[in-house]
């Protein structure tokens, strides 16, 4: 059996910068769980917002910003973790654009 050093067991951690993980496990974490909420409403079964909808997604943000932060945390590229957070917050813009304009079905 081979022990490992502090060095060794501290190493898989540091995947990426250690400011990009604050800057996309903080901010922006929270940004994504308030994008994510604002358009739970919008596509929730029969896709018009309602007060139960609202309190819905009221409840449920704890939740979508401890799952955002966590993927963010565990994430191993830098590059990945970029790309899927632009592509919840361009998802999510596209969701509420649409709803303030009335183009989705």
């Amino acid at each position: 059996m081979t022990s490992k050093t502090n060095q060794d067991v501290t190493k898989p951690m540091r995947r990426f910068p250690l400011w990009l993980r604050w800057v996309l496990g903080g901010p922006v974490a929270l940004i994504i769980a308030i994008a994510i909420m604002a358009c739970l409403a919008r596509i929730m079964p029969n896709g018009t917002p309602d007060f139960n909808f609202i309190v819905f997604s009221l409840l449920a943000f704890p939740a979508i910003w401890a799952g955002v932060v966590i993927y963010i945390i565990l994430e191993e590229g830098p590059i990945r973790a970029t790309l899927v957070c632009t592509g919840v917050i361009a998802f999510c813009s596209y969701v509420l654009y649409s709803a303030f304009t009335q183009t989705v079905a």
